[in-house]
């Protein structure tokens, strides 16, 4: 499928997601029969606060990817062997959080190390893993800049916590077509102090991540099988 894209090497392999013709069922359990297909993509890549990471049981993942014409789905299992959260609103990012980066033009701009209009950047938490209250959030684009409704189930395992979720493609700025690439990052923040709010480490789909340059995004394509 490699060759149904046009990628940058050295940002990591392309991430495929597959369409659904079911919505998964968002209850925190990625073992139902026909809910999650194709490959499981590992989050693992330390782009932030490597001096902090003390393994890949202080954090890391993997996510599966689905879609259809409203949502992006995800549906990620985390490592994490400490909970915090206690940052709300546009400073999601200084707790545990989930994010994804999403260049909605990657073809247009293909060059361009900076920030546009068309670059959108939004983050999920969950604040607390034994009631199941999240949190969601849009920096990027202007246009949805703010709080947004994401759909989820939670569970939490002995080692982190799973997550399915539900992006709205409204609130990711995108009317979604099959077989075009966009830019892409999935990452964790994470934090361990208690109480605590300021991000202390984070992982990626992305081994060259940098929030601010688009170049240094991994590869996002939608198939319709």
């Amino acid at each position: 499928m490699l060759d149904l894209v046009r990628w940058r090497s050295q940002n990591g392999t392309p991430v495929f997601a597959y369409y659904a013709d079911q919505p998964p069922t968002l209850d925190g359990y990625l073992e139902t029969p026909g809910e999650w297909a194709g490959t499981r993509y590992e989050i693992n890549h330390v782009v932030h606060g490597l001096e902090n990471w003390s393994g890949t049981v202080d954090l890391s993942g993997w996510s599966y990817l689905t879609w259809d014409e409203s949502f992006l789905y995800l549906g990620l299992e985390v490592r994490d062997d400490r909970h915090v959260q206690v940052s709300s609103g546009d400073q999601l990012y200084n707790g545990d959080d989930v994010e994804i980066q999403l260049d909605v033009n990657l073809e247009g701009d293909w060059g361009s190390a900076e920030l546009t209009k068309d670059d959108g950047q939004v983050g999920v938490t969950v604040k607390d893993l034994s009631s199941g209250t999240s949190e969601a959030w849009a920096w990027r684009p202007k246009a949805v800049q703010g709080p947004f409704r994401a759909d989820l189930g939670v569970r939490a395992t002995p080692y982190g916590y799973v997550l399915e979720v539900a992006l709205p493609w409204t609130v990711l700025n995108l009317s979604p077509q099959v077989r075009v690439p966009y830019g892409f990052c999935l990452s964790l923040a994470d934090t361990d102090t208690p109480g605590g709010s300021d991000q202390e480490s984070m992982v990626s789909t992305c081994p060259r991540r940098k929030w601010s340059d688009p170049t240094k995004w991994g590869t996002l394509t939608l198939v319709d099988w």
